[in-house]
């Protein structure tokens, strides 16, 4: 599975977790959770 944030793919697992752990950053977050269902707050 891909994902685009700013402009790059991120390749996951049919899941949903990133095949290259070097490519999460807070954006990738906030794109897996808005895909997820998943409201990020602080305590995340």
């Amino acid at each position: 599975m891909l994902i685009e944030v700013n402009g790059n793919t991120i390749e996951t697992t049919g899941t949903g977790f990133l095949i290259n752990l070097e490519d999460w950053n807070e954006d990738v977050a906030k794109v897996i959770a808005t895909e997820e269902g998943v409201d990020l707050t602080e305590r995340h």
